[in-house]
C-alpha cells in the first residue's frame, strides 16, 4: 500500500463526507496501528490510539491545512500518533 497523501482526500474529508472518512480511516489506521505498536503498545492499547488520532483529526479537520512545503502528512500523524501513544505508556 502506498502511504503518499493524496490531498483530494484531505480537501474531502473537511466536508465531513461519510466516504471520505471512511475510505481516509481504511488508509491511515493501519499506518497509526504500526506506529503505536513501534512506540511500545499492544492491543487494546493500540486500538485506543487509533480512535484518538482519528477522532482528533476528526475534530480538527474544519481548521486543518495541509501545506506540503511544511512536511509530508504522514511525519504528522505521526507526530500525533506517538504522543497519544506517549500518553498510553504513562
Amino acid at each position: 500500500m502506498s502511504h503518499t497523501t493524496r490531498e483530494s482526500l484531505l480537501l474531502r474529508i473537511r466536508t465531513g463526507e461519510p466516504v471520505a472518512w471512511n475510505e481516509f480511516a481504511l488508509r491511515y489506521r493501519p499506518l497509526i496501528a504500526w506506529f503505536a505498536c513501534r512506540a511500545g503498545l499492544a492491543g487494546a492499547d493500540v486500538e485506543d490510539v487509533c480512535q484518538e488520532v482519528l477522532l482528533d483529526l476528526f475534530r480538527g479537520q474544519s481548521s486543518f491545512r495541509y501545506d506540503r512545503g511544511r512536511g509530508r502528512f504522514r511525519d504528522y500523524l505521526y507526530t500525533v500518533a506517538r504522543r497519544k501513544a506517549r500518553a498510553a505508556l504513562v
